[in-house]
């Protein structure tokens, strides 16, 4: 709800010139504003995950093909101290027979698998409360006047002698 607020406050200077270019329409500018706000951030989700799908299926048949997955490793790394043999030994391992690695770290890809499911799933929340929050935006944007109203009486019962100041101080502060 407070992001929604924010959407609005964010969205009403784009919103007022696409109203005052809709001769008034306030329900169509505030459509408007709420679609291309949509399109731009859920487009932009949609295109990075259809990217992310594309490469897995890409790693995924070049794993059934058997094919090279990785390059050879540089000799810089190989000579790391501490380290470098056992990247090498991982990095052969990948190399040659993926297959045999992955059974071999089975228990921290599936626990990498089940972080990496649960970010999803959290993203997917985040993702739709997104969008609850900017559909909200188009409904507060609608009647954004009556709201103005609203906080104008409040900020007056408050604040009898400086109220209706703060308003016009809040107002052109958005604007």
């Amino acid at each position: 709800l407070l992001w929604g607020f924010i959407l609005a406050v964010a969205l009403f200077p784009i919103f007022n010139w696409l109203k005052n270019k809709l001769h008034n329409s306030t329900k169509l500018a505030a459509l408007i504003t709420v679609a291309l706000s949509l399109l731009i951030v859920v487009g932009a989700v949609f295109v990075l995950a259809d990217n992310l799908i594309g490469t897995v299926n890409l790693l995924i048949a070049k794993v059934k093909d058997k094919e090279q997955l990785f390059p050879t490793l540089p000799e810089s790394v190989i000579a790391l101290p501490v380290i470098g043999h056992s990247i090498e030994s991982i990095w052969t391992a990948a190399s040659t027979n993926l297959s045999d690695l992955i059974s071999q770290y089975s228990n921290y890809i599936l626990s990498a698998g089940g972080f990496a499911f649960g970010k999803v799933v959290h993203k997917g929340i985040e993702l739709f409360l997104f969008i609850m929050s900017v559909l909200f935006a188009g409904y507060a944007l609608i009647y954004s006047e009556e709201i103005v109203n609203s906080v104008k009486k409040l900020a007056i019962r408050i604040s009898p002698e400086r109220g209706e100041n703060y308003v016009v101080i809040m107002k052109d502060t958005i604007q």
